[in-house]
């Protein structure tokens, strides 16, 4: 029997999606975003403070933190910078050419990311910028509570995918949070590493490492390169060119080959990287350990058996130490000191000599001038030009 006037009960308040989808309407939300501040990048990169890095013969420029545009508006920008060729045809379309020179603002992002933290403070300039350009919101919780109808892409490549970049790397990201090598006590010696294989890689591969399943490290240097599109453009180009069409005396890296004991020895892409192994390769390059063997051990015994109870009790104190800081810095408690490595005490003595011996160095939008007398004199640039990345007074 039921009541004649029983009616469903009627549930009030918002639906909570499931996280999954709750992460898929960010990203579409944030394509638009990226959309709307993608087709105003003329006049970002014309009025922002752009500065040039330089780096051997090269440079590259760069937007400061003034002209970021929010995080959700970054990570569809790094994704779409990750498809180097549709990216390099896109900027090519916006008819400036200065436009592809614009890498990825890793100095700036630098100076708003807190490191204890991890959290990211976009300055009220770059808020007020982003919002008269876009009229939508920086802070993508108010963007939330009344976002236009979603549409991909609107005034870029019909055939240009954005959501589907950005989701194409989310298996990397949540490697990235997994091993948080960013936290590690053998980060230097792990990016280190990480270069010399990918570069191998690029030497001996016959197809794009992108292509490929390599390691993280090579993963995270492939990505890391092509935030550099012109620089990466050059590079790739350096591999391909015939020696006959190249006034540079330097041998193609695709000509250039790996003796037998420089190859690739174990790095494939089930080599553990964890904290652990990665500490044990800073002082056993050749250290091996293949999660992925069915049998075991993964790794050979002997080769753990050269280290040296100094060795092993540096390791194990310095796994420790890490381990509790994180631990702490996850349950927001005070972070745990210790007294600095005889390592750390050599390398902050080598730092110090270094710059004694480089004495002052110019720094940003400041250059060197050679007085009369023969001394030095910094001097601090009046004017920028954002077109060009280069300053002048």
């Amino acid at each position: 029997m039921y009541e004649k006037d029983a009616r469903p009960v009627e549930r009030h308040g918002p639906v909570r999606l499931p996280e999954s989808e709750r992460w898929d309407l960010l990203i579409r939300l944030a394509v638009t975003r990226f959309t709307a501040w993608w087709m105003s990048i003329d006049q970002v990169f014309h009025h922002a403070t752009a500065y040039t890095h330089y780096a051997g013969d090269t440079s590259v420029v760069q937007l400061t933190k003034n002209y970021l545009p929010p995080l959700d508006v970054l990570l569809v920008w790094y994704a779409f910078m990750l498809d180097h060729e549709e990216y390099a045809l896109v900027c090519n379309d916006r008819d400036m050419p200065k436009l592809l020179q614009l890498c990825f603002p890793w100095p700036a992002l630098r100076d708003l990311i807190d490191m204890q933290t991890l959290t990211f403070n976009l300055p009220q300039a770059a808020q007020n910028l982003f919002s008269t350009l876009s009229s939508q919101s920086a802070d993508i919780l108010i963007y939330l509570e009344g976002p236009p109808a979603y549409t991909e892409a609107t005034g870029l490549p019909l055939q240009l995918k954005l959501f589907d970049q950005v989701k194409k790397h989310e298996a990397f990201i949540d490697d990235a949070h997994e091993l948080l090598w960013i936290r590690a006590p053998s980060l230097e010696g792990s990016l280190q590493r990480a270069i010399v294989d990918y570069l191998k890689y690029q030497i001996s591969a016959t197809h794009s490492v992108s292509d490929l399943a390599v390691p993280f490290g090579v993963d995270l240097m492939c990505k890391t390169h092509k935030l550099y599109p012109f620089q990466y453009q050059l590079f790739r180009g350096r591999m391909t060119t015939p020696a006959s069409q190249s006034d540079s005396k330097l041998p193609l890296l695709s000509q250039i080959t790996v003796s037998s004991d420089e190859e690739m020895h174990g790095h494939t892409a089930t080599e553990c990287l964890c904290w652990t192994c990665e500490r044990i390769r800073d002082v056993l390059p050749d250290f091996e350990y293949d999660k992925g063997r069915a049998s075991a051990p993964g790794y050979n015994l002997a080769v753990l058996g050269s280290l040296s109870s100094e060795q092993i009790r540096s390791i194990t104190d310095d796994l420790g130490f890490y381990r509790a800081v994180e631990a702490a810095r996850q349950n927001r408690q005070p972070l745990p000191t210790r007294p600095p490595t005889a390592a750390e005490k050599a390398a902050q003595k080598l730092e110090a000599q270094k710059q004694k011996e480089a004495g002052i160095l110019p720094g940003l939008n400041e250059y060197l001038e050679v007085l009369p007398n023969g001394k030095w004199k910094i001097r601090r640039v009046r004017h920028a030009n954002a077109a060009s990345g280069l300053s002048y007074s």
